[in-house]
């Protein structure tokens, strides 16, 4: 940018107006504000002895006409006899200098320089540049910052533009989106170029750049998919009343319907697993389990464990007066309720609050452990061709398998 010039100085501010959609007063005021601080740089200085910075205000006053491209730059000098130290000399001016020896001024008057742009020097006017740049990426961080506050805890679909070791850069619309390793789940593989869906845990801005930071791990992210994907949640149908997740393993859902014709779980899942499909798509495969809400936990602990089935359940108290849960399962499915690493039933603990313990009908029988037959309440009926099933005209055996079609 040319200051020199009037007319390009006018374009140039222009071209800023309409990208960054800034005020002419807005910009007006940011750039006095930048005239004023580099003609104010003259008045620091160090003073080695003291080891310190010494900093005399200068009397810069600055005009702006974004009209027509005019800048009208004063300093102001306090006249002295003579100027005893050179840090004054942006501030002071002594009676024999050169600018006023025709002025018939006195000590204490006041003197006022124009400073004409044409005479700034090459260092000064690269410092002008580099602080309307400044000032330009300053108000770019504002405009995405203020863009992007309330896309908090949403979801935003955005393009791989650079893969790191330990961060994804996303690109959406021109807006880089930060997304670290440890906020990804072990199933996330990812080619550049690539569209996926992120969920937006933080915007900030810092005195550098105003910074989106989005995951794909927290459960809110299973929860705005199956919000974002499923009508009948959205339209607030059918409600997640809780929902628990170990990233690139496995969510379990508890769901409940507000209207007695509709069926929860076959809202959420469809028919033949169509519903939920996409959502376990974008999770890159990892499953989820729905289960219907009720009054009694030994009915959401049997459909937690499916598709094992739940034979018995043994009650008690700890010394704190919480209930613990020993669940009794056959021993050929005693490996698949437990889950990998014993993940699934940390999920089923993490789902009631409280402590589970998974044991065989042996183990339980060699260690006395005093269990209760568990029982299904649902009814068993047989399953209907060509519609979304229901979980109340099922018993849970009957589910596990159909659990088994959709996954």
């Amino acid at each position: 940018m040319n200051i020199e010039n009037p007319i390009n100085f006018l374009n140039a501010i222009k071209l800023i107006l309409e990208k960054n959609n800034v005020s002419k007063e807005t910009l007006k005021q940011d750039l006095i504000e930048i005239f004023k601080k580099a003609f104010e740089r003259d008045s620091i200085f160090l003073d080695w002895d003291k080891k310190s910075v010494i900093y005399e205000p200068a009397n810069v006053s600055v005009e702006i006409d974004l009209e027509n491209g005019k800048i009208d730059i004063e300093r102001k000098y306090e006249v002295v006899d003579k100027l005893e130290d050179k840090k004054d000399q942006f501030i002071k001016i002594s009676l024999n200098d050169e600018r006023i020896k025709d002025m018939n001024l006195k000590v204490s008057d006041e003197f006022i320089e124009k400073i004409n742009l044409k005479d700034l020097s090459i260092g000064k006017a690269q410092y002008i540049k580099q602080l309307l740049i400044q000032k330009t990426r300053e108000v770019e961080k504002l405009k995405i910052f203020e863009q992007f506050k309330d896309k908090k805890n949403q979801i935003l679909s955005a393009k791989v533009s650079k893969i790191q070791d330990n961060y994804l850069i996303l690109d959406h619309f021109g807006t880089a989106i930060f997304v670290p390793k440890s906020e990804l789940s072990e199933l996330d593989k990812f080619r550049v170029g690539q569209l996926i869906k992120v969920f937006i845990v933080d915007v900030t801005k810092n005195s550098k750049d105003a910074q989106i930071i989005a995951s794909r791990i927290k459960k809110e992210f299973v929860l705005k998919l199956l919000e974002q994907e499923i009508e009948d949640i959205e339209d607030k149908i059918i409600t997640i009343d809780k929902i628990v997740r170990i990233p690139g393993v496995k969510t379990k859902i508890v769901v409940s319907s507000r209207v007695s014709e509709v069926d929860a779980i076959g809202s959420i899942i469809g028919l033949k697993g169509k519903r939920i499909k996409p959502i376990i798509d974008e999770l890159r495969g990892e499953r989820i389990d729905v289960i219907k809400n009720s009054d009694n936990v030994e009915d959401i602990l049997a459909q937690a464990i499916l598709p094992s089935k739940l034979e018995g359940i043994a009650i008690r108290e700890n010394p704190e007066g919480k209930k613990e849960y020993t669940l009794i399962v056959k021993k050929d499915v005693f490996l698949s309720a437990l889950g990998k690493r014993g993940l699934n039933a940390k999920l089923i603990s993490n789902l009631v609050d409280a402590r589970i313990e998974i044991k065989t009908v042996e183990d339980a029988l060699k260690e006395n452990v005093s269990w209760k037959n568990y029982e299904s309440k649902l009814k068993n009926v047989k399953k209907r061709e060509n519609a979304d099933f229901n979980l109340e005209n099922y018993d849970l055996e009957d589910f596990a398998d159909m659990e088994d079609e959709y996954n």
